[in-house]
């Protein structure tokens, strides 16, 4: 009989980051004939890419989380299913700690065990066509689609002459393709999203996190990170219209 596991966290493309340690430590370390991880079909060109170098991971690409839930309760193998799926917003820690504790892992094996193969060519190609200027820039992770957009003029210390590069221009591109637009900038200005997650499990260069978009109400998810919250000039006050 064959040994076949299946992993079933939150869908989200930033969720995928978080769990990407996790991913990749499970893939070393158990033994299995098949390995399955489900996803958004929305996001296999990016799921693609960041588990690209491992061979026998093998993608379930659903619409939603009721097709997800549907697929587990109808495996057979072992399961690692939403490791947080119960989780007490009362509690002290984030879901980015419960994830690790559920499975025994350490909190430092979302870091320890990320792991991505970058494409230095693709970013460099990617770089030359949007930086085709010799000076400094900023870049901004934003999204106005969501209403999700970063007013940098109302940062008391920021140079308004400075070029600005904002990922909403970009859609053409992964956010893969601009990793070294990013980490090129003088400075980034992001929010807690795919993009903010990637540059961390990546220690890029030194971000701007504006936190004024957090929904949830009753724990703010940058309390999770700890020390490495010495790595992120925050920004918590400034409201973004």
């Amino acid at each position: 009989m064959k040994n076949n596991i299946i992993i079933y966290s939150y869908l989200g493309l930033g969720d995928h980051f978080i769990c990407s340690g996790a991913v990749r430590k499970i893939y070393k370390e158990e033994d299995f004939d098949n390995l399955y991880l489900i996803i958004k079909k929305r996001d296999t060109k990016n799921i693609k890419f960041l588990y690209k170098d491992l061979n026998k991971l093998k993608l379930i690409k659903v619409k939603d989380d009721n097709e997800a839930l549907s697929i587990v309760n109808n495996f057979e193998g072992k399961k690692f299913h939403h490791w947080w799926l119960n989780y007490d917003l009362s509690k002290t820690t984030y879901h980015e700690e419960e994830i690790y504790a559920s499975l025994g892992f350490s909190n430092s094996t979302r870091y320890d065990d990320f792991y991505l193969d970058r494409d230095n060519k693709k970013e460099l190609d990617t770089f030359n066509k949007i930086i085709n200027f010799n000076e400094p820039y900023t870049f901004i992770a934003d999204d106005p689609s969501r209403e999700y957009t970063i007013d940098i003029s109302k940062i008391p210390e920021y140079d308004c002459n400075i070029k600005t590069i904002k990922s909403s221009d970009l859609l053409e591109y992964t956010l893969f393709d601009l990793l070294k637009v990013i980490e090129s900038a003088k400075d980034t200005h992001v929010m807690y999203s795919s993009f903010f997650i990637l540059i961390d499990c990546l220690s890029l260069n030194k971000i701007y996190l504006h936190n004024s978009y957090f929904k949830r109400n009753k724990i703010n998810p940058i309390e999770s990170y700890g020390e490495r919250m010495n790595r992120f000039l925050t920004y918590r006050n400034i409201t973004h219209v």
